[in-house]
């Protein structure tokens, strides 16, 4: 061994170094951007869960329907129509500010409604003034309340509206109603485009829910605290910016060259003192239970989302219920992946590398 604690020949640096990187192509298989739940359904995306195909769709008809990019708060009083394509499952009640919002006039069309599984098939085709309209889903809303069904089959509504004020939300089960994988279908582009040019109104897609920011809606967001700029960021480029600063500042306290100086009294200096913590932080990156916090963080944040259970940590009967119905396959195959993570275990280097790998597995059998 060295004098300063690495393997012989090796600074020790240079293995801390080597650990960080490790862990950033691990946590690239578990939460990597291409999986991300929240960018299913956006109008730029063209894998089978994007609306790029419906998007150009409405272009060639001639509707003049716009990307939104901005806060919800910054939409206008009245005469907009926004349709907003879930990347999971919402419920049925409105926020204030949204109910307030249709109230005075506008229309919500909310693509992905959290609504219960019912003995229907999986897939239905349906008939509707605009065409066929395939449905590949087992979820129906059965009792309407004070909403009008726009398409239904004997186990309850898919799709319908309801009043609110001078204004009316108009739901569907499924987010997927007109996503790129149902281009070659006869009615589901079309009906939806019904559905939203009702009324006459400005159109808005929403994108801002995806993530996607214009110039105007950046600044003052980054112009907010550190913290909660933390909050936002996707963890990858997080973790990115994290490992340069720390690369740096190790290189910066390991140069060994000139003239030995005596320790000067430290400057207050707040930037230093941010890089300083932010390092502190990876360092902790040496434990293996950091590793598998943070694994085990995103990787139960991602199920969530795509089980429709949001970004919030929840119980973990919560989730093994939801991974039951949405998979079918028993709560003890889940349990048993994430319990190094509830337990907060430390893993080894061999069982380290076969949890990651089993809850690669996880991931893929929720399926796309």
């Amino acid at each position: 061994m060295s004098q300063n604690g690495g393997v012989k020949g090796w600074p020790k640096w240079v293995g801390l170094a080597g650990l960080l990187l490790v862990t950033l192509v691990l946590l690239t298989i578990v939460a990597a951007p291409s999986s991300n739940p929240r960018i299913s359904g956006s109008t730029y995306l063209r894998s089978p869960d994007g609306y790029a195909a419906w998007y150009a769709y409405m272009a060639e008809r001639g509707t003049p329907i716009q990307r939104w990019e901005r806060p919800f708060a910054d939409l206008g009083a009245g005469g907009v129509t926004l349709v907003r394509v879930q990347s999971g499952f919402l419920g049925n009640t409105l926020a204030q500010d949204e109910a307030n919002w249709v109230a005075a006039g506008n229309r919500l069309v909310n693509l992905g409604t959290r609504s219960p599984v019912t003995p229907a098939y999986f897939t239905s085709r349906l008939p509707s003034e605009s065409g066929t309209v395939r449905i590949d889903t087992r979820r129906r809303q059965s009792h309407l309340k004070n909403g009008i069904a726009l398409l239904e089959d004997g186990d309850g509504a898919i799709v319908w509206r309801q009043s609110v004020g001078d204004g009316e939300v108009v739901r569907a089960v499924t987010p997927y109603l007109g996503a790129n994988a149902y281009q070659n279908e006869a009615g589901n582009f079309e009906f939806l485009a019904q559905i939203v040019v009702e009324g006459n109104q400005t159109i808005w897609i929403d994108e801002y829910i995806h993530g996607y920011r214009d110039q105007e809606a950046i600044a003052p967001e980054v112009a907010g605290s550190w913290s909660d700029y933390l909050a936002r960021t996707p963890l990858m480029p997080l973790l990115i910016q994290l490992l340069l600063v720390l690369l740096i500042f190790i290189w910066a306290k390991n140069q060994r060259t000139g003239v030995v100086r005596p320790l000067e009294k430290p400057q207050v200096n707040n930037s230093q003192a941010y890089i300083e913590a932010l390092a502190a932080v990876l360092q902790k990156a040496g434990r293996s239970g950091f590793v598998v916090q943070m694994v085990g963080q995103a990787a139960q944040r991602q199920m969530q989302r795509r089980l429709g259970l949001g970004g919030d940590r929840v119980e973990a009967a919560v989730l093994l219920d939801a991974w039951v119905e949405h998979t079918g396959r028993p709560a003890q195959e889940l349990a048993q992946v994430m319990r190094p993570y509830w337990q907060k275990q430390a893993l080894g280097d061999r069982a380290l590398h076969l949890w990651l790998n089993q809850l690669r597995t996880i991931q893929q059998q929720l399926g796309p």
